[in-house]
Formats: C-alpha cells, sequence, structure tokens
C-alpha cells in the first residue's frame, strides 16, 4: 500500500511540475522600449549577436536575432541616438545592445526580440529611416 502511495505522489509531484513549466513559459509578446541615448560610446562593448531578419508592425520592430550562449539569463536592449541627419527624410543610428551575462557556453541560441520604437520616431516627420548597426538594409518607419 506504502508503494501505490509513493507512486501517485511521484506523478503528482511530476503532473504539477509540468504544468508549472508551461505556466512559467516566457511569453514571446512581451514588447521592451527603445530608448535614445546622446553617445553609444558605453554600449559598444556587448556580447556578439547576430540579426537574422527585422520587420516593423506599426509601433513595433521584431528583430530575430541568434547568440551563443545557454547557461545565463541574456539582455537585449534597442537604442538609438538622439543625433538626426539632416537628410529626407531624416535618419537616425540605432544598435542592438547585448549583455550576456557573463554567459561563455556556446550552445547557439535564436529569439525574437519585439521593441516599442515610438521613441524613434521624428516629430516633425511622418517616416525616418533607422540605420540598424549589424543590418545591411536602411529601415523605414513611418510612425502611427
Amino acid at each position: 500500500m506504502k508503494k501505490i502511495t509513493l507512486i501517485i505522489s511521484i506523478i503528482a509531484f511530476t503532473l504539477a511540475c509540468g504544468n508549472k513549466d508551461k505556466s512559467e513559459k516566457k511569453d514571446d509578446a512581451v514588447t521592451k522600449t527603445a530608448i535614445l541615448v546622446d553617445d553609444f560610446e558605453e554600449f559598444r562593448n556587448n556580447a556578439k549577436t547576430d540579426i537574422t531578419s527585422v520587420s516593423i508592425d506599426k509601433n513595433v520592430m521584431t528583430l530575430g536575432v541568434s547568440y551563443s550562449g545557454g547557461c545565463e539569463e541574456h539582455e537585449f536592449s534597442l537604442i538609438g541616438s538622439r543625433l538626426i541627419s539632416k537628410s529626407l527624410p531624416p535618419q537616425r543610428g540605432i544598435m542592438l545592445y547585448h549583455n550576456n551575462n557573463g554567459d561563455n557556453c556556446r550552445e547557439l541560441k535564436t529569439e525574437e526580440l519585439k521593441f516599442d520604437i515610438k521613441a524613434l520616431e521624428y516629430k516633425h516627420q511622418e517616416e525616418i529611416v533607422l540605420i540598424l548597426d549589424g543590418w545591411k538594409d536602411k529601415i523605414s518607419f513611418t510612425s502611427f
């Protein structure tokens, strides 16, 4: 009888843990906010990241990224320069900052990052071109 109780307890514990993992799964829809800075210099020393895709839907920029890791939590920020070029349409430099928190693991990780880019718009012009460091194409952003 004790064996059956023990087996039932183990099964119940396993099922409860399995449900807990599913409920604590990261929400891919979480959107971070892009920030503006005067100088990129303090953000230049960051972990290597390959940007594999870029898309914009309204005020949300989605970046497909890959990087090396797997042992620590990684943090990403989208940084924009306060400086805007005098061109038509105007242009703003942006960069993805990657803090790997000292992760030395080598597993190839892929992720989709979402950023609210409302802060990157140019108040005097409907369209602005964003130049993302590490991305070959210019990105047109029309504010909503």
